[in-house]
């Protein structure tokens, strides 16, 4: 027979196994465990306390170092990103003023709907990428 409680102040599970039994699994979601349990795990093996701070200082340090490689990653990544940005507003500013030198030209040659039609297309590709915003 084996039945579950639950613990709600420690957010422990608690499986018994037998209920003759006084044996008990506790599963925790932290990550030492509770002080009841580490007095009986320091009568039964001296420096059992020592081991569990080490151990949660290890991991704690470690938890920090993949934190921080995390967020150097998503800062290069952020860092890029801006370049990409950037060259591409360099390259549009390229072909508006393209696009403008050209209607500008056709202009004085007398070809204005020609001009027109020239200077409209990145002009409503501009419309469009502030409308997007």
């Amino acid at each position: 027979m084996s039945s579950e409680l639950i613990d709600k102040d420690n957010q422990e599970e608690i499986h018994e196994i037998n209920a003759e039994s006084k044996y008990e699994m506790r599963y925790t979601e932290s990550d030492l465990p509770s002080p009841e349990y580490i007095e009986v795990y320091e009568k039964h093996h001296q420096g059992a306390v020592k081991i569990f701070l080490d151990k949660f200082s290890e991991e704690q340090t470690h938890r920090h170092e993949m934190d921080k490689s995390s967020i150097m990653l998503e800062k290069k990544e952020l860092d890029f990103s801006f370049i990409g940005n950037a060259v591409g507003q360099v390259f549009s500013l390229a072909i508006c003023l393209g696009a403008i030198a050209a209607c500008c030209y056709l202009a004085v040659r007398g070809h204005t709907y020609v001009a027109i039609s020239i200077v409209s297309i990145p002009f409503a590709g501009i419309i469009r990428a502030i409308m997007k915003k």
